[in-house]
């Protein structure tokens, strides 16, 4: 009996050894066909140094105030993939592009002169080609440039001020014979409207020429930090209507003219993007970015809403990055939508939020509700106020010959009377109080602040930072400093939905 047992007990031995050897033969074959599949598919080695080529095309194409657009992944990626080739000690020189056809807002270009620099302050070489200069956010980031060329004997440049175009609908629905029967959120002075119908166009009320002079100042400081003249000497570049090519380089504002030609060890930067998005599929270290940038309205707001409440649930999501671009919305989706960013928030997630444009009324609550917001001086920050439209189109039907006759079962709404005008009116105030109690709350402002601050009014992110309502003027940067800080300097990875990722930083450099 006894030496029954032991062959047993041997055989048992025996097969539990066969089974490990089985198991690690094929774990160890499994990962070597893996590691061979993965090096069929890298892309070559880049040379020990190289100089990186970004051509703009369309991936910024937005316009200050215009949210016509759906967003486009491209336009965050380079900006990622800018500031960490700008750290990367392979990467010798920049090579910008520039298309006639892109234009940029004053917050990117601040964004892109940050980066520039940060490529001058580590001894890189930013060279930049362009057609004609027609913008002054084109000429800031032209100017950053430690070369600058056009491309052609013909181009220009035309260092002109900024302006804000508005559409203002309601004089255009009165010239249809459509009357505007609205409310409004205590003294309101300003602030942005949305007309749904025609593009989301916004006009703005009282203070649109300071903002304009604001952002006129920033930029003649910029410019006069950037190419080492007086304030006075940009102020009478932008009185002369424009210079051609000699005149400009008589001017010191272009160096040459020629157009750009290809070496041999360029790397484009979407070659440069898609080696960082390879490289940062296994990361641990995870950002959720997350993108608002449309008008808060609708069905699509609940389904974002949902999105969002999953990430709360979800224990791998350690910080989530907001990209707002918001000009508000209705109030019950925008609840929801806040509601889910606190619930992350209670979840144990860090929210940041970097204001890209222009974050108002609706879109400064949700900005409001992130742990910290992060914007550039050209954002544009506020709007807390409160406000109601209704349209009436009865004048306009009679001038067409149309009589409409309805029966009711119950009071008629058609017109507003001056009944339900109160009842709308005391929503109204109610809503408009509990904005400014909220931003005071979150933002810590004391009750003459806010009542101050609460009527209506939009401010540049300078204005904005002064008063409180952002964190920090560092935009993109700034924001990429504290998660770097938030994962002790580890390689991180940014994942947007479905699973498309980009990295900031990478162990070494590529």
């Amino acid at each position: 009996m006894d030496i029954n047992l032991k062959s047993k007990k041997l055989e048992i031995k025996t097969q539990k050894r066969i089974w490990i050897k089985r198991f690690c033969i094929g774990f160890f074959t499994f990962t070597a066909i893996s590691s061979l599949v993965n090096r069929m598919g890298q892309i070559p080695n880049l040379p020990p140094s190289y100089e990186i080529t970004w051509y703009t095309r369309l991936s910024l194409k937005t316009p200050i105030f215009c949210t016509s657009r759906k967003f486009d992944r491209s336009q965050f990626m380079d900006i990622v993939a800018l500031q960490d080739a700008s750290n990367n000690h392979r990467v010798k020189k920049l090579n910008i592009v520039l298309d006639s056809t892109v234009k940029f807002s004053y917050m990117q270009a601040q964004e892109l002169v940050s980066i520039i620099m940060n490529f001058r302050k580590n001894k890189k070489e930013v060279h930049i080609w362009a057609n004609s200069i027609s913008t002054m956010p084109e000429f800031l980031i032209f100017s950053a440039c430690t070369k600058r060329y056009l491309k052609s004997i013909e181009g220009v440049v035309w260092i002109k001020g900024f302006s804000i175009v508005g559409a203002f609908y309601k004089n255009w629905l009165k010239k249809k014979k459509i009357d505007v029967i609205g409310g409004q959120g205590g003294d309101y002075k300003g602030g942005l409207s949305i007309n749904c119908s025609h593009g989301f166009d916004y006009y703005f009320a009282s203070n649109r020429r300071c903002l304009i002079e604001d952002f006129a100042q920033q930029a003649r400081i910029l410019l006069s930090q950037i190419l080492n003249v007086s304030c006075l000497q940009v102020e009478s570049w932008m009185q002369t209507s424009w210079f051609n090519s000699h005149e400009a380089v008589a001017a010191g504002l272009v160096d040459e003219i020629g157009n750009y030609e290809r070496s041999a060890n360029e790397v484009d930067l979407q070659e440069y993007i898609n080696r960082l998005v390879r490289y940062s599929r296994h990361f641990k270290n995870l950002v959720f970015v997350v993108n608002i940038d449309f008008p808060l309205m609708g069905y699509v707001c609940d389904l974002f809403a949902r999105e969002l409440t999953d990430m709360a649930y979800d224990n791998s999501i350690k910080v989530v990055l907001l990209l707002i671009d918001c000009p508000g919305g209705q109030v019950e989706a925008i609840t929801k939508i806040d509601q889910a960013i606190q619930l992350m928030r209670k979840r144990g997630k860090y929210v940041i939020a970097v204001v890209d444009n222009l974050a108002a009324s609706g879109g400064y609550i949700l900005a409001s509700g992130a742990d910290k917001i992060f914007t550039r001086q050209g954002s544009v920050i506020g709007s807390i106020g409160a406000y109601y439209e209704a349209m009436d189109d009865t004048r306009r039907l009679k001038h067409k010959g149309i009589d409409l006759d309805r029966i009711y079962t119950h009071h008629p709404v058609d017109n507003i009377d001056e009944h339900s005008k109160e009842f709308l009116d005391r929503n109204l105030q109610k809503g408009y109080a509990d904005f400014k109690d909220q931003i005071r709350e979150r933002r810590k402002l004391s009750y003459p602040a806010i009542e101050d601050i609460g009527n209506g009014q939009v401010f540049s992110g300078a204005i904005a930072y002064s008063l409180g309502l952002v964190d920090s003027l560092d935009g993109y940067a700034g924001a990429f400093a504290l998660i770097d800080s938030m994962f002790n300097h580890e390689a991180y990875a940014f994942i947007f939905i479905p699973n498309e990722f980009v990295i900031r930083r990478w162990l070494k450099d590529i």
